[in-house]
């Protein structure tokens, strides 16, 4: 619970300024016409950041939905 809380909170921080930085891979949806744009999606260390400020630099917009459901695993 900690995790997503620490990431909601941020995120909606980020969206009151319309200055999302980093769309977290594991609660994100992306337009397939978006990403293929970019160049499709990167194998980096960190790809969803990668990817979001590829998306930032054609100026394309990067939102934060608070009322998305979303489920991740986290490994221990």
């Amino acid at each position: 619970m900690g995790y997503f809380l620490g990431i909601a909170s941020v995120k909606r921080m980020q969206g009151l300024y319309q200055g999302t930085l980093v769309a977290q891979g594991a609660y994100s949806i992306y337009k397939t016409e978006a990403v293929k744009l970019v160049g499709g999606w990167p194998d980096a260390i960190g790809e969803d950041i990668v990817l979001t400020w590829k998306f930032l630099k054609q100026n394309m917009k990067v939102y934060f939905e608070p009322l998305a459901v979303a489920f991740t695993e986290v490994a221990s």
